[in-house]
């Protein structure tokens, strides 16, 4: 009994805490970006080494029951080196992208304090229009309209083009956060009106929850309003000044040789691991059953190696795809 109710409340637990992530909106995780690794140098080489080495040595076991010690060996050594140089490439291209993001960051704490300072939405969109038509594919089409918001508060609608799309931009100033559900009735009334069925809404402080799931709503009726909080829209006045287009986590595939690159991309997808595991674990079990001096012996055990190779190499060297930002649902796919 008190192994079922240690698991019962471990259970409870788990679910209990994917559901405050879910309400905070943590799971989405296309504006959680990678932190820095605080690692030094030795750490960093000591961990990707050794779990080189352990691979090696796992691969090594599992050969040494199919194969003589020298055949093993050899094999288990070739496929270590080449998953190592595999893996030294990925780890530089992550190296990059946490330089990248610790450069965003940096940027936009320049932004963080300077987004609470405007009263009005005239003054943040004064403030934030410079840095949006720096975004590629942003043109403004008409000049601020000052109006009065539906809690009371000074906002600033602003009508432009977004990579070719009508888009209504509404400025929210940080006094009025929490933006609640009254911003969002309000915006989508002034569409319908005004025929849009695209809109940006922005703000450096927060949305409730309940104007999320009203946006949410609204989206399955044709109508997509955006919402921008404050976090996301450093990130944005970051990627803006940096001269480059906001990134929406596009799946990566490691890359030797720009011929390869198709065959790459093609092969190793991480959405094809089971399928390559299971393909690998069947030919491997047939090899089993027909023996070692049969003909086809030695091809099922080539196939299913290869198999479990482009499974281990589709898990390790591919990320999985999130969900795009909602605010990007009516753009084009820019390039990281």
């Amino acid at each position: 009994m008190s192994i079922l109710k240690l698991s019962r409340q471990t259970l409870g637990r788990a679910r209990r805490n994917w559901e405050k992530r879910r309400r905070r909106r943590e799971l989405l995780r296309f504006h959680i970006k990678p932190p820095g690794d605080e690692r030094n140098p030795i750490a960093r080489w000591l961990d990707f080494y050794g779990t080189l080495m352990i691979f090696w040595l796992v691969c090594l076991v599992f050969l040494a029951s199919l194969w003589p010690p020298p055949e093993a060996l050899t094999v288990s050594l070739a496929i270590s080196a080449g998953l190592g140089l595999l893996g030294r490439k990925a780890y530089r291209e992550r190296l990059k992208r946490e330089k990248l993001y610790r450069q965003l960051r940096e940027t936009g704490e320049r932004y963080r304090e300077e987004l609470q300072k405007p009263q009005t939405g005239a003054e943040l969109a004064a403030l934030l229009l410079p840095v949006f038509k720096k975004l590629p594919g942003f043109e403004l089409k008409q000049k601020r309209q000052e109006k009065k918001g539906a809690g009371g508060g000074p906002e600033a609608v602003v009508l432009a083009v977004y990579h070719g799309k009508p888009v209504m931009i509404l400025f929210i100033p940080a006094g009025r956060s929490p933006a609640g559900k009254d911003v969002i009735t309000a915006m989508a009334q002034t569409m319908d009106e005004r025929g849009f069925d695209h809109a940006l809404l922005i703000t450096p402080g927060e949305f409730t929850p309940e104007a999320v799931h009203l946006a949410a709503a609204l989206k399955k009726k044709g109508r997509r309003l955006a919402l921008i909080p404050g976090r996301e829209l450093i990130y944005l006045a970051a990627q803006a000044q940096r001269g480059k287009p906001p990134g929406t986590g596009e799946q990566r595939h490691i890359t030797l040789r720009q011929p390869l690159q198709r065959l790459k991309m093609v092969s190793l997808d991480r959405r094809k691991v089971r399928p390559y595991l299971a393909a690998g674990s069947f030919l491997l079990i047939a090899r089993f059953f027909l023996g070692v001096n049969h003909p086809l012996a030695g091809l099922y055990l080539v196939l299913g190696a290869a198999n479990l190779v482009l499974a281990v190499c589709s898990l390790l060297f591919t990320e999985r795809e999130p969900e795009p930002p909602h605010w990007h649902d009516f753009l084009p796919q820019p390039e990281y």
